[in-house]
């Protein structure tokens, strides 16, 4: 049996961030796509680049913040445990 003992928060957030983001951008041009459809070039242009960068911050800090409490909890009643397991070779 295998735990996670803490996470690093730095790094954590930064990854899921940065994936929070790129997912949010590829929504924001399908709705953007939508928008112009629509005549709403502002909003277009809204959801390409204001979307995508408010996602990401928000998910980067919450992200820390759920981390941080994370750590804290599992400093005093023990981490997420799992079992690995040895995977075949092709």
């Amino acid at each position: 049996m295998h735990e996670i003992k803490t996470f690093n928060i730095w790094q954590t957030s930064k990854v899921l961030a940065i994936s929070k983001g790129t997912v949010a951008w590829i929504a924001g041009v399908f709705l953007a796509l939508r928008s112009i459809d629509h005549s709403h070039l502002l909003a277009a242009i809204v959801l390409i680049t204001g979307f995508p960068l408010a996602v990401a911050v928000l998910g980067f800090i919450f992200v820390a913040l759920l981390c941080w409490i994370y750590n804290q909890i599992a400093a005093r009643f023990g981490g997420i445990a799992f079992e690995l397991i040895p995977r075949n070779a092709p």
